[in-house]
């Protein structure tokens, strides 16, 4: 009988140590998720900061230019971003956030061509220099999401994958979402 107790000790203390260091292994691998969303959020806020710098050299260029402040205004009030550090396990803000992305890279992009077009240029070196900025923005935002993406899918091979998902269920671990385009 105590041959029968001591085996099941070690069973059951086998189980629970199995369970510790699969429940460690799905907090570090959320935690990575985390860490690479904070990149992308990251740059999203710097872009934002660009954005209202250009909303400045518009105001002060022909009326030609000016017309593209009200859609970047626009596209700048729709995509802040407050607090997002859980926003990516929600499906629907996540999707909400890439399309708000989308249409103020889509309005600055506009509002570039319409103050390049100005004849009231501001100081052509400033214009260049945020060109260049945002373009830089755009570049390490690419890698930060494909960062996340690669984290995300390590993440949810985990949780899916069988014992390790009945682990992740039980701790009410969800499936983080992938960026669609990871050029924008």
């Amino acid at each position: 009988m105590s041959r029968f107790i001591s085996i099941l000790l070690i069973v059951v203390l086998a189980l629970g140590l199995y369970i510790w260091m699969s429940y460690s292994n799905l907090v570090n691998a959320d935690e990575n998720v985390s860490q690479n969303w904070s990149q992308v959020e990251t740059m999203y806020h710097r872009r934002e900061e660009l954005a209202e710098n250009l909303m400045l050299m518009l105001k002060n260029a022909n009326p030609e230019a000016q017309q593209t402040l009200v859609p970047l205004a626009t596209a700048l009030r729709e995509d802040h971003i407050d607090d997002t550090k859980q926003l990516y396990n929600n499906v629907e803000q996540f999707t909400q956030l890439q399309l708000h992305q989308q249409q103020l890279k889509q309005a600055i992009k506009q509002s570039l061509a319409a103050l390049k077009q100005s004849t009231q240029l501001p100081t052509e070196n400033n214009y260049f220099l945020l060109q260049e900025q945002l373009e830089s923005i755009d570049d390490r935002l690419i890698v930060a999401k494909q960062n996340f993406n690669e984290a995300a899918k390590s993440f949810n091979k985990k949780i899916k994958t069988f014992p390790m998902n009945i682990i992740a269920e039980h701790f009410s671990f969800t499936p983080a979402p992938y960026f669609e385009d990871e050029y924008s």
